[in-house]
């Protein structure tokens, strides 16, 4: 890993002295050339179920190995798994409505698995699987049986996805208190190609702090 920037190297080491773990800290590309740490009200999931999940996404200054998804329905439930046919009618609502989704779940079958990459791939849906996590009664729970209609399911203001951890926010920070806070730093530069040599930088630190656990 490249050495220059000992700054975001320091900071890291800072910002992880004031939060539980490496989960709590993220990272995205700032507006102005500083660089920045904003506390924000998240709850915390697991990571994606597959490295597929985890595409590049449409933004213009994409955190590298995290998938973001911007206004998401939120689908939580215990288990996903077969017949999976009966949870594409929610897919293609989410796909025709030009929707995103994130599916928090502590099991999820293959097929569905498949299916969901199979539409990433294709461009078709906007969408991320990731395990549950001790946040996810914040978000409501789904019963067995998909909801008829994907409108039924709450919307949050994103969902920011990795490997090792996933986090969504709510609109508000009001609307979740109980929810722990979030370390986000906003990542400046001298100029476009500085700040996303920085990012990345940034995004492999915290991912290697996610593996030493």
């Amino acid at each position: 890993m490249p050495t220059e920037y000992s700054d975001l190297r320091e900071l890291l080491d800072e910002i992880l002295e004031t939060v539980p773990d490496s989960r709590s800290v993220w990272c995205t590309a700032s507006i102005h050339f500083e660089t920045t740490v904003a506390r924000r009200r998240g709850v915390l999931l697991g990571g994606a179920w597959a490295p597929q999940l985890l595409g590049e996404t449409e933004d213009l200054w994409p955190v590298p190995w995290t998938m973001t998804l911007l206004q998401p329905r939120v689908l939580a439930v215990e288990r996903l798994a077969s017949p999976f046919w009966k949870w594409l009618p929610l897919l293609e609502g989410v796909a025709k409505a030009d929707e995103s989704m994130v599916v928090a779940t502590e099991e999820i079958g293959d097929d569905f698995l498949r299916t969901l990459v199979a539409n990433l791939a294709r461009r078709t849906i906007k969408a991320s699987a990731v395990r549950s996590g001790t946040g996810v009664s914040l978000l409501g729970r789904s019963c067995a049986c998909p909801p008829g209609d994907h409108r039924a399911l709450p919307r949050v203001k994103e969902a920011w996805i990795r490997k090792g951890a996933s986090v969504v926010f709510p609109w508000a920070d009001a609307d979740w208190p109980s929810a722990p806070e979030i370390a986000v730093v906003e990542v400046g530069g001298e100029d476009c190609e500085d700040q996303r040599a920085r990012l990345r930088f940034l995004a492999e630190a915290i991912r290697e702090a996610d593996r030493r656990g």
